[in-house]
């Protein structure tokens, strides 16, 4: 049986960085924080770039948020971000001495609401020292891929490049933010992934011979799972929703309405 050619499913990313420098958060015994250090200075959320190496994560099941895979790094450099880069040659200080916490903060699995989405915000804190024993200035931010928690600067600036974004100021224009050797870091993401709820067409099916068109409507399932492969609530596992992008409707996971003489006949495939 051959494969249907069907329309491609769009999906949009979205990500912000921003930072701020303290003395210090208050933290439970689990490690989760009890109370936000008053900022000494702080930039305002800007949009970042997805990187090609970031898409290849996304559309390989590879979470870009996965941090048994991935670090934050922060850098010095004023340039602005291209899709094309590779790496982030400006990397100031390692990964070796931060805390990452995280939470789904807005999100949509209602496909009669509007188009689904998830957005997850992600706080790392460099400790005092991190970047070193002299202030440093720092300008972006970015995600590379080490499954290396404690590699050095010198490789992390040769580390496939996932993300990056200049800190920006209130009025959205570049900005600094200095970072003293007895001070915090906390440099924050924003991560927001949009599909659409349901995806329309028409194919061509031979009847008796006879080529014929059938108008289509596809829609995402596993979008609404809250556990196992697939699932919305599986943070390290994006097969529910990247798969049927790149392999369209040969999957599993995605409901198939084709408009028939004798009405709507539903399968999965």
């Amino acid at each position: 049986m051959s494969k249907l050619a069907l329309n491609p499913v769009e999906i949009g990313v979205m990500g912000h960085f921003y930072a701020m420098t303290h003395r210090g958060h208050k933290y439970a015994e689990d490690g989760s924080i009890l109370e936000l250090a008053k900022p000494i200075q702080q930039t305002f959320p800007g949009r970042n770039t997805i990187c090609n190496s970031g898409f290849g994560r996304i559309f390989s099941d590879q979470a870009p948020w996965n941090m048994s895979l991935n670090v934050f790094v922060a850098g010095t450099s004023n340039a602005a971000p291209s899709q094309s880069d590779t790496v982030m040659p400006d990397i100031a200080g390692a990964v070796a001495r931060q805390h990452v916490s995280s939470q789904l903060i807005e999100s949509n699995t209602d496909p009669q609401v509007g188009p689904l989405f998830r957005k997850y915000r992600f706080r790392v804190s460099f400790e005092p020292g991190s970047f070193g024993s002299s202030p440093v200035n720092l300008t972006r931010g970015g995600l590379v891929n080490t499954s290396l928690q404690t590699d050095s600067a010198a490789n992390l600036r040769t580390r496939p490049l996932l993300a990056c974004g200049l800190y920006r100021d209130a009025a959205g224009n570049p900005t600094t933010i200095t970072v003293l050797p007895d001070e915090y870091l906390d440099q924050i993401w924003e991560y927001t992934e949009f599909l659409p709820s349901d995806v329309t067409g028409v194919v061509s099916i031979d009847v008796d011979g006879v080529p014929t068109n059938f108008n289509y409507t596809i829609r995402p399932s596993a979008v609404f799972e809250t556990s196992g492969q697939g699932s919305w609530g599986a943070m390290a596992n994006a097969i529910g929703y990247t798969r049927p992008i790149m392999h369209r409707i040969d999957i599993q996971r995605w409901s198939l309405l084709l408009a028939m003489g004798r009405g709507l006949a539903t399968g999965r495939r």
